[in-house]
């Protein structure tokens, strides 16, 4: 998004990343670089919408989920989407055995981020 740099520029170096392994046909590389650009402006979420409470322990979306429950704070939308992506991305590509096949896969897990990465940035001033 066009003010991710802005709002969150720590995590211009995975996006970028992100870019050059979609361009060179390297998914799972891809896939890591995308997770982390989410879980980067998921923290600055967390902060803004919790008012800065203390952050979990472990810095798993799973945590942070738990976290935004506790606190009854964040957007329930946003939520949903962070578990999806935990759920059905996230977890299975840390694992040695799982990949992205295919530069499709890495773009279809892009956009998934992007959309979330989106909403989360509109309460990011």
């Amino acid at each position: 998004p066009k003010d991710l740099g802005t709002k969150v520029p720590t995590a211009i170096k995975d996006a970028d990343q992100a870019g050059r392994c979609i361009a060179f046909e390297l998914p799972t590389a891809a896939g890591f670089h995308l997770h982390r650009v989410n879980e980067e402006v998921l923290r600055c979420y967390y902060d803004v919408v919790t008012n800065k409470k203390p952050k979990p322990r472990t810095r798993t979306i799973g945590a942070y989920l738990e976290a935004f429950r506790k606190h009854k704070a964040g957007d329930p939308k946003v939520l949903a989407a962070l578990d999806s992506i935990r759920e059905l991305h996230r977890n299975p590509l840390m694992h040695p055995e799982e990949s992205l096949d295919t530069v499709d896969d890495a773009i279809a897990l892009h956009g998934a981020i992007h959309s979330v990465v989106v909403h989360m940035l509109k309460s990011i001033k």
